[in-house]
């Protein structure tokens, strides 16, 4: 069987499994349906392409930095507890009243 038919049986054995051959290293990946308008979908594609990615690309970032956002929020809310449970950080007694906060 010539190169190229080995290739693209490999590539659809990869795509019927689920894995993604990146490098030499597979990863499994599986397909979302997410729902925009068509100007956000022009627009992403556009972006992609800027970019040198793809739209999937974008939100994968997209995603993966908005998690790491929230470990580190996580992490640092955890450092900040266990300071107040240890004394360590001072936290001051309430200095208003609902209606103040509330006034406009």
């Amino acid at each position: 069987m010539p190169r190229r038919h080995r290739i693209g049986l490999a590539a659809g054995l990869l795509a019927a499994t689920g894995l993604v051959c990146i490098g030499a290293t597979l990863k499994h990946v599986a397909n979302i349906t997410v729902t925009m308008s068509p100007e956000l979908i022009r627009e992403a594609k556009i972006l992609a392409v800027r970019r040198d990615t793809s739209v999937s690309g974008l939100l994968a970032e997209l995603l993966r930095s908005a998690m790491g956002q929230a470990d580190d929020y996580r992490a640092v809310w955890d450092e900040e507890k266990a300071a107040m449970e240890a004394g360590l950080l001072e936290v001051g007694g309430i200095t208003w009243t609902r209606d103040e906060v509330h006034a406009r």
